[in-house]
């Protein structure tokens, strides 16, 4: 997963292989100058929730070149 942003809109994607890369979603909003963010997941369908693990996460202030492709 890949989050990336133009400082007016938040763009979020996936990877299967790392290189080729899918937009799943955009928020678009007036977003303050500073901004907090969190990385959870939900599970809507399944009334008994869900477990997850985040393994290598990184931050990096590496703006992508190609807004819609997340390259």
């Amino acid at each position: 997963m890949k989050i990336s942003s133009d400082t007016k809109t938040i763009a979020c994607y996936y990877s299967l292989d790392n290189q080729k890369w899918q937009m799943v979603r955009l928020h678009e909003n007036d977003y303050p100058e500073i901004l907090y963010v969190g990385i959870s997941t939900q599970c809507p369908v399944d009334k008994a929730g869900s477990s997850s693990i985040f393994e290598e996460l990184s931050l990096s202030q590496k703006s992508v070149t190609d807004f819609r492709l997340g390259k």
